[in-house]
């Protein structure tokens, strides 16, 4: 007796039918069923001792190295995201700052921000006091001075929209020189003081005259001329660029070169995206070249 096709595939799907095959009296079990049922015992004990085997030390090995390869792939990512995030955080801030000194010009027949007093070391940093509270919302006792004054810790910038919260401690705070700006002047955005729309010369970056501000609508291509900017260069490149004498060193300069760090608002209140090249050609074309003062400047001792 031989056993059909579909008696075979009926004992295949069913434990208790092979059973019932096997004791079945002069049963002749095709060959192809026997070679099947002995394939398929063979099959469940290599499973069991998969599982009971586990994973070696090598195997482990390589999934850590490639998840290590993966995360060093994706965290720089993830960190320029987060530096453009703060970037246009900043952008926006200095956006208002913006509105507010045009207002401010507004009901001062046309004038720029007067003179920082002396506590204001550098009058090539905005001097924010004027804009409070009428221009701008501070919180209480903000009062736009240098922090230091108030014995506030250089390490946590104040959440004003006139402090840059890329502008932290890069360095030793022993040194006066390496703490924020907003820590040593009272704000972190640049806005072109002596020699623009402050009375002065190049160079007399804390020479007080005495003089009213110039009136920064007789600039003539506003499109060109600074209103404000980042005030040091490495607010949001990532890198630390040390305060020298507002100047850089040849190491630090190449590092940032190239590189579009810099926010910068320009008189006719549009925003641009600049590298420190681009930024001190503003500078000097704010200061100079479409400065209608410029040559007066120039000639007087």
């Amino acid at each position: 007796m031989v056993i059909t096709d579909s008696a075979l595939a009926l004992c295949l799907n069913s434990a208790s039918a092979l059973a019932v095959v096997g004791l079945t009296a002069n049963c002749q079990v095709d060959k192809f069923a026997v070679k099947y049922a002995y394939l398929e015992n063979c099959e469940l004990g290599s499973r069991s001792k998969m599982k009971a085997r586990g994973y070696t030390l090598v195997e482990l090995l390589v999934v850590i190295a490639i998840i290590a390869i993966l995360a060093a792939m994706i965290a720089p990512v993830l960190l320029q995201a987060k530096e453009a995030a703060r970037m246009r955080v900043c952008a926006s801030n200095m956006r208002q700052v913006g509105f507010a000194v045009n207002r401010y010009m507004d009901d001062n027949s046309g004038y720029g921000l007067p003179e920082p007093p002396s506590e204001y070391t550098n009058p090539w940093v905005l001097y924010v006091k004027p804009l409070l509270p009428n221009y701008l919302q501070a919180p209480p006792k903000s009062g736009g001075v240098p922090r230091y004054m108030t014995g506030q810790s250089p390490y946590h910038p104040p959440k004003y929209i006139w402090v840059c919260q890329g502008d932290t401690v890069k360095g030793s705070i022993l040194e006066q020189v390496d703490a924020p700006f907003w820590y040593n002047f009272g704000s972190s955005y640049l806005y072109p003081g002596p020699s623009a729309y402050l009375p002065g010369k190049v160079g007399e970056f804390f020479k007080k005259l005495g003089e009213r501000a110039h009136k920064p609508g007789d600039w003539r291509n506003q499109k060109r001329d600074i209103l404000l900017a980042d005030y040091w260069f490495d607010f949001h490149s990532g890198r630390r660029v040390p305060h020298q004498e507002m100047s850089l060193t040849p190491a630090s300069w190449v590092s940032v070169q190239n590189t579009r760090s810099l926010n910068v608002l320009f008189l006719d209140l549009h925003m641009k995206t600049c590298t420190a090249d681009e930024r001190k050609e503003y500078e000097e074309y704010t200061c100079m070249w479409d400065n209608p003062h410029y040559v007066k400047q120039d000639t007087t001792d």
